[in-house]
């Protein structure tokens, strides 16, 4: 998962979750129900999987730990180096060790490394997009797979990243073909109309390379607007609902954290068909394995955005903590896949990636 990689990079895919708290409001298309995120929110209770974490905020509240230690680290380095920069101006002549050679040679090259390190995320690796394949077999479809799958696009007006994603999608219909495309939710940072056009404008090209299905993130469920977007686009927003992908495989689209959802897909799902399960965040991967679906798509969790050698994800705002951050899983008979997304969240801080390049998913089901 982690390090990044070249506009062009393909790798297979190797070897989180929702946000606990309850949207403050629902579109009308869901007639105003709430979905079950209350125990996402309490993360245990009645009907809650085995395993759960006892309460979901301790590892929201240890992430940031983490977070504000990496953070304070690098700014105590940052400012003991500017101290030693700011005596070399003040001081020219060596009063203590502080001002020797060795120190201003060192404070110098760990401003510069932090400079660098800063301009690569914020402006470099987040434009670096990926394709990560993830390739699997069934004995239950009566044609190979083939589908993108992409997730939290976040935009905010035109970007250059919105037009590599549909060079890249439109390189893959044209090498092997594309029976879908797959969308995992939060699509809009904000509604100004000049993100609202440019995220239409990139959906309508989309639905000009295959059929696009398409599920709301936690961040969708507070823009009615969204939905409204996506429908005028072309695309069709599974709510609670399943649509053939061809021969022997169909997708569910699950909404956001929806227990009940899931509960009616394990009452419906045909077993003699390859089901995926669509759905924006894994917070309901246990739940969607014992229904018997075959493989999970979600996002949510941006893979952290900045992650660590040995460590991976800082924050990724999940109940689960780090157990499905970013990358494939095996839960029970059912692959689950949780990509690193495409854009970064809104606000000054998180508008970086380091170790965590944007990606899509290149799913190839074949027929065994």
């Amino acid at each position: 998962m982690s390090g990044a990689g070249g506009g062009d990079a393909e790798h297979s895919a190797g070897s989180a979750e929702g946000e606990p708290g309850r949207p403050p409001s629902l579109p009308q298309s869901y007639g105003g129900r709430q979905p079950s995120v209350a125990l996402a929110k309490e993360g245990g209770g009645a009907g809650a999987p085995s395993g759960r974490p006892p309460f979901g905020t301790l590892y929201h509240a240890g992430e940031w730990l983490s977070a504000a230690a990496f953070v304070l680290t690098i700014l105590a380095l940052a400012g003991l180096s500017a101290y030693i920069m700011a005596r070399w101006i003040v001081l020219p002549v060596p009063m203590d060790p502080w001002d020797s050679t060795a120190a201003r040679v060192l404070a110098l090259a760990v401003l510069a490394a932090l400079t660098a390190l800063a301009v690569w995320a914020r402006f470099v690796e987040p434009r670096m997009l990926r394709t990560t394949r993830l390739d699997l077999a069934t004995g239950r479809l009566g044609a190979p797979l083939r589908a993108v799958f992409l997730s939290d696009i976040h935009a905010e007006g035109e970007h250059a990243v919105h037009r590599e994603l549909a060079a890249r999608v439109r390189r893959i219909r044209d090498d092997g073909g594309l029976d879908a495309i797959l969308l995992g939710g939060d699509y809009l940072n904000d509604t100004r109309l000049g993100s609202v056009a440019a995220i239409e404008r990139f959906l309508r090209g989309l639905g000009g390379l295959a059929p696009v299905y398409a599920v709301l993130g936690n961040a969708d469920l507070r823009r009615p607007l969204v939905r409204d977007v996506l429908v005028s686009a072309g695309v069709r927003v599974l709510e609670n609902e399943v649509v053939d992908l061809g021969p022997g495989a169909a997708v569910w689209g699950i909404g956001w954290l929806d227990r009940d959802g899931i509960a009616k897909a394990a009452a419906e799902l045909d077993r003699r068909r390859f089901n995926v399960c669509l759905t924006h965040a894994p917070g309901i991967v246990p739940e969607a394995a014992a229904a018997g679906f075959d493989l999970y798509l979600c996002g949510h969790t941006h893979g952290g955005q900045v992650r660590l050698p040995l460590v991976g994800a800082l924050v990724t705002l999940a109940v689960y903590g780090k157990r499905w951050e970013a990358g494939r899983y095996a839960e029970g008979g059912m692959t689950a896949y949780v990509t690193r997304g495409v854009g970064l969240e809104g606000g000054p801080v998180t508008r970086a990636r380091l170790l965590c390049p944007p990606e899509i998913v290149l799913v190839e089901v074949a027929s065994a």
